[in-house]
């Protein structure tokens, strides 16, 4: 098997470039995890932001923690086109939406955006729910 200059496949294939982020590696930490976590999040009774972006950029990892069984609510708008807008009966304490998790249920894939990038929850009673996101801006 023949390797392939990475130049070449950002250059010819449309992969996304990273924005300048000189202090990236500083910021894994000891654990080796880059991404920020969001706790105490009320979205009962309407949808509430749960990541929010303007600009370009890599969406890598979302994953909902600590959420109870209940009807929930998730909805992903990027660019100003909604992709999901799902309601349904909740059975997972965990939901790992994008990126990779040690979990079965997990979902090995990304999203970019162009413009903008919204994600968002509403529960029917859960008041202190988690959330964790990685997302870099690229060029």
């Amino acid at each position: 098997m023949a390797d392939i200059a990475l130049s070449k496949l950002i250059n010819n294939s449309g992969l996304p470039r990273l924005a300048a982020d000189l202090t990236f590696p500083s910021k894994i930490g000891t654990a080796g995890t880059p991404w920020v976590r969001f706790t105490g999040i009320n979205a009962v009774g309407a949808l509430t932001p749960l990541l929010s972006l303007t600009g370009k950029h890599a969406i890598s990892y979302a994953l909902i923690e600590n959420i109870d069984n209940e009807t929930i609510t998730i909805k992903l708008t990027i660019d100003g086109a909604v992709k999901w807008n799902d309601t349904y009966a909740n059975t997972l304490l965990d939901i790992p939406l994008i990126g990779s998790a040690s979990s079965a249920n997990s979902n090995d894939i990304s999203f970019e955006c162009n413009e903008s990038f919204l994600l968002e929850l509403q529960t029917t009673a859960d008041s202190n729910v988690s959330f964790r996101a990685l997302a870099r801006p690229i060029e």
